[in-house]
């Protein structure tokens, strides 16, 4: 019998360590034993102006964007429904997530 994975959704206020301790988590594991992602400010000189999702396996593609128009919002940011579920849907490490563009 197979055991069930271990899964961790982290939430909390910003800049409160979420996206530290995971990286902490995957570093101590290894490549091997974790999957997923975590996600990271896309900032100008003065504001943040999206999000860009980071795979274990270093992968960086931007999700969100205060320049992207469209029906699907978090508050001022504009989800790419394309990208990030193209993404979500390949396993960390294959060729189709390794090459898809961020």
């Amino acid at each position: 019998m197979t055991a069930q994975p271990m899964m961790i959704l982290s939430t909390g206020k910003p800049r409160s360590g979420k996206s530290t301790a995971v990286q902490a988590i995957a570093r101590r594991l290894g490549p091997k034993r974790c999957g997923g992602f975590y996600t990271e400010e896309v900032r100008d000189e003065r504001d943040r102006t999206g999000f860009r999702g980071v795979t274990m396996d270093g992968e960086a593609r931007n999700v969100a964007s205060a320049n992207i128009d469209g029906p699907l919002r978090i508050g001022r940011y504009g989800i790419d429904a394309r990208r990030s579920s193209r993404w979500r849907s390949q396993p960390s490490g294959t060729p189709s997530a390794r090459n898809a563009s961020p």
